[in-house]
């Protein structure tokens, strides 16, 4: 008749422990792991997200370039309108940063380097 206890001694847990942990060589297959490997088709090729298609990044910038010309004529820009608009923003530029204070511009700016970092986070991620 059987003991009932069925749990296996602490010692034998220790020593099965020992012996997984020892570094042993790869078991002999005969080649076995690498028919195996030979056989499986080869890995489907990863699907890319829309957003991260260099195509459709540059056309959702595009877009949203066009988005914002339109509102900027729709609001009255004209070709005198930006002639003027230039040298400002030349001399806000060369200004001190306390020219930042204006909250559009800072916005404005914002909005841009965020936009930037956003498109090329792939190829910043890749640099490093």
């Amino acid at each position: 008749m059987e003991s009932a206890n069925v749990n296996p001694s602490s010692n034998d847990d220790a020593h099965l422990a020992a012996l997984l942990r020892q570094n042993h060589a790869d078991l002999p297959d005969d080649g076995f792991t690498a028919r195996v490997l030979a056989a499986l088709p080869p890995p489907a090729p990863r699907a890319v997200p829309f957003f991260e298609r260099p195509s459709a990044r540059a056309f959702v910038f595009s877009l949203a370039a066009l988005a914002g010309l339109a509102l900027a004529l729709s609001q009255g820009l004209s070709l005198e309108t930006l002639r003027a608009l230039v040298p400002a923003i030349h001399q806000t530029a060369a200004a001190s940063p306390h020219s930042l204070g204006d909250p559009a511009f800072s916005t404005a700016l914002l909005v841009a380097a965020a936009s930037f970092l956003y498109a090329m986070k792939h190829r910043l991620l890749r640099s490093f």
